[in-house]
């Protein structure tokens, strides 16, 4: 079955999905191509949370990873986007409540790595001087 935000008798192409068992459920995440465009839909037990659309050429979606932040183990979604010739954006969505945390874009492809509930990554930022500047974060 194709789940999206659109009916299944709307005519979409499948991009990208990830299937990913929580503690206490599952988190599923579909990427649909539609005009152009990727569409994105984060479900919780097949309930919608979080949808977004970018251009699929130049700002499709490229990857993605759930995971329980914290001592709580809320749940988290890191969307990697792509950002024109080089670049990609890194999102993180809150999966409960269905809404972007941040975004941080990227000159260059983003490093990301999730170890002990937390997310550590690093995107390239152009300075002012055109050089590259690695910016690393950790959430």
């Amino acid at each position: 079955m194709t789940r999206s935000w659109f009916g299944v008798d709307t005519q979409q192409v499948e991009v990208f999905s990830l299937r990913e068992p929580v503690h206490d459920g599952v988190v599923e995440i579909f990427a649909h191509y539609r005009r152009g465009m990727d569409h994105v839909c984060a479900f919780r037990d097949e309930a919608l949370r979080y949808a977004e659309s970018r251009g699929a050429i130049t700002s499709g979606i490229d990857r993605a990873r759930v995971f329980e932040y914290g001592e709580h183990r809320e749940l988290r979604a890191v969307l990697v986007w792509r950002r024109g010739v080089h670049g990609e954006a890194l999102q993180l969505l809150d999966i409960e409540k269905g809404l972007p945390i941040f975004e941080r874009q990227s000159a260059w492809p983003v490093g990301f790595s999730i170890e002990d509930n937390l997310l550590r990554y690093r995107v390239v930022k152009e300075s002012d001087s055109g050089d590259p500047e690695v910016v690393e974060g950790t959430y």
